[in-house]
């Protein structure tokens, strides 16, 4: 990315969570891993960093036997 971006959009930060949200679908594609349980969050400064977290999916409900 270029120094661009933070100079010329202080205190936006709409661009690092739109770029978060297409490498969220891009790594949901291509690991199919459903895209709730993947987080990327892109960091201001160059260079460019993200942190990228996987969610554990939510407990499936327990089905009880009847005796």
């Amino acid at each position: 990315f270029s120094k661009e971006l933070d100079a010329h959009n202080p205190n936006t930060p709409e661009w690092r969570e739109d770029i978060g949200l297409v490498v969220t679908r891009l790594l949901s594609k291509e690991t199919s891993i459903p895209e709730e349980l993947l987080v990327t969050v892109v960091k201001p400064g160059l260079p460019t960093l993200a942190d990228l977290h996987v969610l554990l999916p939510p407990p499936r409900p327990t089905r009880k036997r009847s005796p």
